[in-house]
């Protein structure tokens, strides 16, 4: 497989990421919303300017106006924030839900409270929640949770699986950006993208935890790098939520009394800067040359991007190829394009797939000859007497609760449906099959067991 072969792998994570973000089509000026019907625009010429970010509807400055300065407290950990608002996983039939999903926590602050219904309302997070379900086969639930911290910082908690995002995080970015930005559109794409730069970064820790992938260095930069490589997937709108992550720490590092923290396990700020710069300009150094003309990155390290971002990139690919979906592996021939494939529109996510995953190669026992359609119409039973089974539950609750209850069951139902489908083409027999099919309710489906 060829180097433009194995990119793909990293890169379609980006694009699968990224589909369905709004953009604008020109930066540094008044913006024009897209919709999401159509793919990015191709750029118009080989001397590109700066990419655009997602455009925002959210009034940043207001949020930024009511944020206080809140300082950064290495004592605080991700052992100290609390997990209560998790859900448990969903498991029944032996099937125990994976993969991610999102969770916002409560906050008595109206400048945070203002945050996450941005961010709701934005629903980002979901979307790259969904998309990294569709690509990525994770063995465990990982949880994205975008809560209060009481200390400006991204973590990735080992020991609970969760990625956790602080509304002081997306204050801080307000503070930061804000005197850099020309309007609120301006500014709402900076903190956008610096905050996906920082999900992206706790996403390598994730991944590094739970598929025990090896690094060698420290894992900071590793990280650093899968995260820019990621992004750099999504096209222009990506490339720029990594440039956000760059212009973070390079302002970050202009702040007045900051002292440079060298005992940190983290590169310092102007090194995370040049590195991500350089991996976005050794991608494509034709299309990025801007970053060059405008002494963004000095030509001394330019000429060693290229060699820099093929080696990181097919080392990342290499690592994640085993954990990849079979539908999303790139092709084994020789690939004519460097360029990912414009985002595709997004699915809206039901509680029932309409189009299963295929199982990943198995040895089942005795398959029937129509073990797949049957296996899918047990898979989409199973998820209506599911959701029948939590609405009754929801006849008690406060309107807004029920509502808030079946939308992340409607939310991660699809990871749950597919790891029904794999058991139950790997170990249920036909009789167990027609069994479930025949149940009109979930403890009736359970007690086919009888018929293995």
């Amino acid at each position: 497989m060829t180097t433009k072969g194995l990119i793909t792998l990293v890169v379609g994570l980006g694009s699968l990421a990224f589909a369905g973000c709004t953009q604008q089509t020109q930066p540094q000026t008044t913006p024009t919303t897209r919709t999401t019907d159509a793919p990015p625009p191709a750029p118009t010429t080989t001397d590109s300017q700066p990419p655009p970010a997602p455009t925002t509807k959210a009034n940043w400055k207001t949020i930024t106006q009511e944020s206080t300065e809140v300082a950064s407290d290495s004592t605080i950990t991700a052992n100290s924030i609390s997990s209560q608002s998790l859900p448990q996983p969903i498991q029944e039939f032996n099937v125990r839900e994976t993969g991610f999903r999102v969770v916002y926590g409560a906050s008595r602050k109206p400048m945070y409270t203002a945050v996450k219904r941005a961010f709701q309302k934005e629903r980002m997070f979901e979307t790259f929640a969904s998309q990294l379900n569709r690509m990525i086969k994770m063995p465990r639930v990982i949880d994205i949770q975008m809560t209060e911290c009481k200390t400006v910082n991204a973590f990735y908690d080992p020991r609970r699986s969760r990625i956790i995002m602080c509304y002081e995080l997306v204050a801080y970015f307000a503070k930061l950006f804000q005197p850099v930005s020309s309007s609120n559109a301006a500014l709402g794409n900076s903190i956008k993208g610096a905050t996906t730069f920082a999900f992206y970064h706790e996403l390598g820790h994730a991944l590094a935890h739970a598929l025990k992938l090896p690094v060698v260095g420290r894992e900071e930069d590793a990280v650093d790098q899968l995260a820019t490589l990621i992004l750099m997937g999504g096209g222009d709108a990506g490339v720029a939520a990594a440039m956000s992550g760059a212009r973070w720490f390079d302002l970050q590092s202009k702040r007045r009394g900051r002292k440079m923290p060298f005992w940190d396990e983290h590169s310092l700020d102007p090194q995370r800067f040049y590195n991500i710069a350089c991996l976005v300009f050794g991608s494509n150094p034709r299309k990025y040359s801007w970053l060059v003309r405008r002494k963004v990155l000095p030509m001394k390290r330019a000429r060693r991007c290229p060699t820099e971002y093929k080696k990181i990139s097919k080392a990342w690919n290499r690592l994640l190829k085993p954990h990849i979906r079979s539908t999303h592996r790139p092709p084994t021939t020789t690939t004519t394009t460097t360029t990912a494939p414009p985002p595709t529109r997004p699915t809206t996510i039901e509680p029932v797939p309409a189009k299963p995953v295929p199982a990943e190669p198995t040895q089942p026992t005795q398959p029937t000859r129509h073990a797949s359609s049957d296996c899918s119409k047990v898979a989409i039973h199973i998820g209506a007497l599911l959701k029948l089974k939590v609405t009754a539950s929801t006849r008690n609750m406060h309107p807004g609760q029920a509502q808030q209850t079946l939308g992340q069951l409607n939310a991660r139902m699809p990871t749950f449906l597919l790891a029904v489908l794999k058991e139950c083409r790997k170990k249920w027999s036909a009789p167990v099959r027609q069994c479930v099919l025949r149940a009109r309710t979930l403890k009736r489906a359970g007690g086919c067991d009888k018929f293995k």
